[in-house]
């Protein structure tokens, strides 16, 4: 068939005509992306086009990010305390130097929003559907009820960390009967990899102003997401509504029988009924099952690798650990707080390893939002922090791009102790900042240091194979801004015969 023959039997196949026109103008809007030097509001873009990465054979633009910002953050946000934008995940957004991070303490979530920054960002109403778009009673229930309570075997160091935390997070979130289901676990982790694909994974994006073609784009292309959150509603639906209906039974009495977080949405006062509905918690318990243990479950796994990379450590960490229990009188809260050694392995394992190059992300919903005289941004830009060039900034730490398990040591940990992992500054940004900094950092750093804490002190642990054989190089990503562990390594395990 020649070429003339191929596009008769095109036009003539209105289905193949149609993918074959959209694919065409998604690649001609790709390559048209904006390539300005500044963007509508004046300020300095940092990223190449694709047009441009194609013709340089460089990385595409959302796996060079990480690139964008280092150089963002010394040539402009440090250089001349001026911001720059860079795409991320397809849309603009206005990465602002440090000397902004105080207004996040003043902030109206009116004005600032994360919510709206994280809806932004995962296209969640297009998606999941309109039930599924997240909102500040995710936020307001985590900080209201949840912190108020809180041999050698081959594995994969992945599915080891990940089936750890997604088992103790579903514990606090849904209760004991789930959190021991297999088949829900396994369904709450194949909702997250799709949840990650559908916000990260695309390596061509319309334009952000094509607004309809980018909602059916994302649409068709997130099917498979909206199959593996009907596959957790299967679990989820039935608990609620079993949950709301024995709460009705009792007069709407609050009660101590479910310590979750299931209760404590159905116990929750919510003015507009319409977001009171079974639909909209499960899709809350959803993103909080996300938040909480994907990031938790990567701290995890950078963790693991670091010790392995660094194991003159570990006897320390067994002896702080094996003492804090002792005194305590075993796995207690106050003998988790007497771990310092522990807690400033893990902040300073947050201080290198952020969950993102960004922190402090928010959409403006105000017709403008002043930061100075300098500074005057419209509604609808996306705002963020270059959260891994501050933690890696000589000028806020000393030996930088060092892991110092020491570096935040502390006498104590009660309250105003600025060195506990869960506490943020203006240089320490892991969990955000301002009002509305990561409510759940708090169950998070106590998930993972008793889960680093029971696995330091019970078991023996090396690289697959031998305590050499471990990878000359460990080959993590950041795609779209997001940092992402090796998740190819395989380690071993056994117990250790003394404690």
């Amino acid at each position: 068939m020649d070429f003339a023959s191929e596009l008769r039997w095109v036009s003539s196949n209105p289905a193949t005509s149609l993918a074959a026109g959209l694919i065409i103008i998604f690649i001609v809007g790709t390559l048209l992306a904006p390539s300005s030097r500044y963007n509508k509001n004046k300020i300095i873009r940092m990223n190449k086009t694709r047009l441009q990465t194609w013709l340089q054979w460089e990385s595409p633009p959302y796996l060079s990010l990480g690139k964008y910002v280092q150089d963002g953050y010394s040539q402009v946000n440090k250089a001349k305390g001026k911001p720059f934008v860079i795409p991320v995940c397809g849309l603009e957004t206005t990465i602002l130097p440090a000397k902004y991070l105080p207004l996040l303490k003043q902030e109206d979530r009116a004005e600032l929003s994360l919510c709206r920054g994280f809806e932004d960002m995962f296209n969640m109403t297009i998606t999941s559907g309109e039930d599924g778009r997240h909102d500040h009673v995710e936020i307001d229930v985590v900080a209201k009820y949840i912190n108020p309570r809180l041999r050698w075997k081959a594995f994969s160091t992945y599915e080891l960390c990940s089936g750890l935390v997604y088992r103790h997070t579903a514990r606090v979130l849904v209760g004991k009967e789930l959190a021991q289901n297999t088949a829900y676990i396994d369904s709450i982790l194949k909702y997250t990899e799709s949840f990650l694909m559908s916000g990260f994974m695309w390596p061509v994006r319309p334009p952000a102003d094509w607004t309809l073609i980018r909602k059916w784009w994302y649409y068709i292309g997130t099917w498979g997401l909206r199959r593996d959150i009907n596959r957790s509603f299967k679990f989820l639906l039935p608990l609620i509504n079993s949950r709301m209906e024995e709460l009705e039974e009792l007069g709407g009495q609050p009660q101590e029988k479910h310590m979750d977080l299931v209760q404590g949405l159905v116990e929750m006062h919510i003015p507009d009924a319409s977001e009171a509905r079974p639909i909209r918690h499960a899709h809350r318990i959803l993103h909080l099952t996300f938040a909480a243990s994907a990031v938790s479950s990567a701290l995890l796994l950078h963790t693991i690798h670091q010790t392995l990379r660094t194991p003159e450590f570990l006897p320390e960490l067994r002896a702080e650990i094996k003492m804090a229990l002792e005194q305590n009188g075993g796995w207690t809260e106050k003998a988790l707080l007497n771990m310092y050694f522990l807690e400033s392995y893990i902040r300073e394992m947050l201080r290198l390893c952020p969950p993102s190059v960004f922190t402090g992300q928010r959409t403006i919903l105000s017709r403008s939002y002043t930061f100075d005289d300098d500074l005057k941004l419209p509604a609808q830009t996306r705002i963020a922090f270059p959260v891994l060039q501050i933690h890696t900034d000589a000028d806020n730490y000393e030996d930088p791009l060092k892991f110092n398990p020491y570096r935040f040591m502390g006498s104590a940990l009660g309250a105003g102790d600025n060195k506990a992992a869960f506490r943020i500054n203006n240089k320490y940004l892991s969990f955000g900042y301002g009002k509305q900094a990561c409510p759940g950092r708090f169950l998070a750093i106590r998930q993972v240091k008793l889960l680093l804490a029971k696995l330091f002190l019970e078991y023996e642990f090396q690289w697959a194979g031998g305590p050499d054989k471990g990878p000359e190089r460990l080959n993590g990503n950041i795609v779209e801004g997001q940092i992402f562990p090796d998740l190819t390594t395989r380690v071993e395990l056994r117990r250790r015969e003394k404690i």
